[in-house]
């Protein structure tokens, strides 16, 4: 019986979570380089920044550039997760740890839809196939890209659900 090398065993463990922290590296860097020169889109991502610093403050979510200023968030929009997503305000309060948390929440709906082909006993290099071709899709890239929107998070948590 031939023996399996350390290095063989490390990458079957841990590959999945080795390209799933390369593309959370790659777009949070990628995020945050936009948003530093000035290449975020300022009315999406104020409107969700300051609603996730008033839900950390534990305010009512109404932001100034809203079409509705008057209004809470929740009369244009029900967007509970901003709401879990306030407690990362208390460590670092800034738009760039929104850009941070949206990449490593939507590269881990991946992460969770592995471990289901794992669990259905899906081939290896098909089921690392299909996670890379899920996170270097364009959609996701676009969605991770384009600032910070609730979309990006909703896919992940059905992936978490199954």
């Amino acid at each position: 019986m031939i023996s399996k090398s350390p290095t063989i065993t490390f990458l079957k463990k841990y590959l999945p979570y080795i390209i799933c922290l390369s593309f959370i590296l790659a777009y949070s860097t990628l995020g945050i380089i936009r948003h530093l020169h000035y290449g975020s889109f300022g009315y999406d991502l104020g409107i969700n920044d300051q609603v996730v610093w008033r839900y950390s403050t534990l305010q009512a979510p109404i932001s100034t550039i809203d079409p509705y200023p008057d209004k809470t968030k929740l009369y244009e929009h029900i967007e509970i997760v901003y709401a879990l997503i306030a407690p990362f305000y208390w460590i670092w309060s800034n738009r760039r740890m929104l850009i941070v948390v949206q990449a490593v929440v939507a590269c881990s709906g991946r992460l969770a839809m592995y471990l289901l082909g794992k669990q259905k006993k899906l081939k290896p290099g098909i089921n690392l196939a299909l996670m890379f071709s899920y996170l270097a899709f364009y959609g996701i890239q676009n969605a991770l890209w384009f600032d910070v929107h609730s979309s990006a998070f909703a896919v992940v948590f059905l992936a978490w659900f199954f």
